[in-house]
């Protein structure tokens, strides 16, 4: 109890440190508790608005891969993943190449794609048209699974398989407070990515617009900044 008293009370003094930023946004209005929604373009569940500390730090094949066993109960074989791994390898490569989201590469035809590969020096191997082609219909058939809704995921069971642990308590509040000052931080630069930044270079981007956090939060922001950066790491 005397915990939760006390993290309360952190909590409320962040509010009280921001000031006039709290005029301007609600800090609120994002929240660890969303759900996350696995976004076909991006072919992600980190699609998200920019303020959040999810914001793009999933990658393709590894959503692809939640998606899958989500959806059907089964996981991908060594040989799949293997297969998947390196296919989904060069489409990103070839979406960042060409400005181009995945999820339209992914309906390209086989010739499309080549053509497309060779137009920035990038190669096609047999394996990969076998598995483009694969990974095709196994979409349609996810698709229809779904009955083409969009499927949701809690962010912390995300963040559990992704990083195959449980989500402590601690965690919670570390996350909590790295969202709550996140959103802050974005509105004043939106184009800065937390887990791009050391905890002490992100220490310093708070300081910069006004804020400086509480002795007391520093180990939580810490512990929160940890988890995403591992989680883009990944």
């Amino acid at each position: 109890m005397k915990k939760l008293i006390f993290i309360t009370m952190l909590f409320t003094m962040i509010f009280l440190l921001i000031g006039c930023s709290a005029e301007q946004v609600d800090p609120s209005e994002i929240s660890i508790y969303e759900d996350l929604r696995f976004d076909w373009n991006s072919m992600t569940f980190t699609n998200t608005d920019q303020r959040d500390i999810f914001y793009q730090v999933g990658n393709p094949y590894d959503d692809f891969t939640i998606l899958h066993q989500e959806v059907t109960g089964e996981a991908f074989t060594v040989s799949e993943m293997n297969a998947y791994n390196d296919l989904f390898t060069t489409m990103v490569e070839l979406s960042q190449s060409s400005i181009v989201d995945i999820g339209v590469i992914v309906t390209y035809t086989s010739a499309e794609l080549k053509n497309e590969l060779e137009n920035h020096s990038m190669t096609l191997t047999l394996n990969h048209v076998v598995t483009f082609n694969s990974l095709k219909a196994l979409i349609e058939d996810l698709k229809a699974l779904m009955n083409h809704e969009t499927y949701y995921l809690s962010k912390i069971e995300y963040m559990e398989i992704r990083l195959s642990e449980v989500i402590l308590e601690d965690d919670y509040h570390g996350l909590e407070a790295l969202q709550d000052f996140n959103t802050l931080l974005l509105d004043y630069d939106s184009s800065i990515r937390i887990y791009e930044l050391s905890f002490e270079d992100l220490l310093t981007a708070y300081e910069n617009i006004g804020i400086t956090p509480l002795e007391e939060m520093i180990p939580l922001l810490e512990r929160g900044h940890q988890l995403i950066t591992r989680l883009k790491n990944s």
